[in-house]
């Protein structure tokens, strides 16, 4: 919605149903280009790149931002539970640069914006996968940042806190944040205490006006750089 309010042409993908999405860009006014994509699967994303091409002549900027987690001790977490998450945070990530950065090389101009988390930048118990996972999106971030500062190409990393989604307040995240009290209520205050600013999350058009300014001809010198927006708690 972000990108649609500045006039973007948006080629969208997720293994999700985006009607929806496509309804709200569209009371914007912004034409998108529709797919379904796994971001485990690099022929898939591969296509769907090759298509957006097509239709729009080049990609100026990549957001990569398809995430999943899962809850347990890292000694307690099947390998294919390891994987799966590694798969889609990590992998998946490269998957869509390796689609779309050779044609960003080939015009001298891009942007890439990777989407991390305070997870890529401390500890997680009970989600040590996850952490794992957003960690490495720093070093992916820092060195192709380095492999293609000289092609026009710009790549940064934006690392938020809490953010109000259902991935964060959804039934199970709650259940297992706070087993006594799994309730939206209970939770907020959890996360409340937790950040130096008190409030217990963000809103997600606080995080997209900074992939926004990641994006944008603003940020011509800034490359390799992990962007954080968490509230205060990593400043700790």
């Amino acid at each position: 919605m972000a990108f649609a309010g500045e006039g973007a042409r948006l080629a969208l993908c997720d293994v999700a149903d985006l009607s929806e999405t496509a309804e709200l860009v569209g009371e914007r006014c912004a034409k998108a280009v529709l797919g379904h994509v796994d971001a485990r699967e690099y022929g898939e994303m591969e296509v769907f790149a090759e298509r957006a091409v097509a239709e729009f002549g080049a990609i100026d900027v990549l957001v990569a931002n398809a995430g999943i987690f899962t809850h347990g001790r890292l000694i307690d977490l099947s390998e294919d539970e390891f994987r799966l998450v590694i798969d889609v945070n990590l992998i998946g990530a490269w998957r869509a640069v390796k689609a779309v950065v050779p044609k960003m090389i080939e015009r001298g101009y891009g942007r890439v914006v990777l989407v991390g988390s305070i997870g890529s930048l401390v500890g997680a118990p009970m989600y040590g996968h996850y952490a794992a996972s957003k960690h490495g999106l720093i070093g992916l971030t820092r060195t192709l940042a380095l492999e293609h500062a000289a092609d026009g190409i710009t790549v940064n990393i934006v690392c938020p806190g809490a953010v109000e989604t259902p991935m964060l307040t959804g039934e199970r995240t709650l259940r297992d944040a706070s087993p006594d009290d799994p309730t939206i209520e209970a939770v907020a205050e959890m996360y409340r205490q937790a950040n130096p600013i008190p409030v217990p999350w963000m809103d997600p058009a606080d995080v997209s006006n900074v992939v926004l300014f990641a994006a944008s001809e603003e940020n011509r010198y800034m490359t390799g750089s992990v962007l954080t927006i968490d509230l205060g708690y990593t400043a700790r």
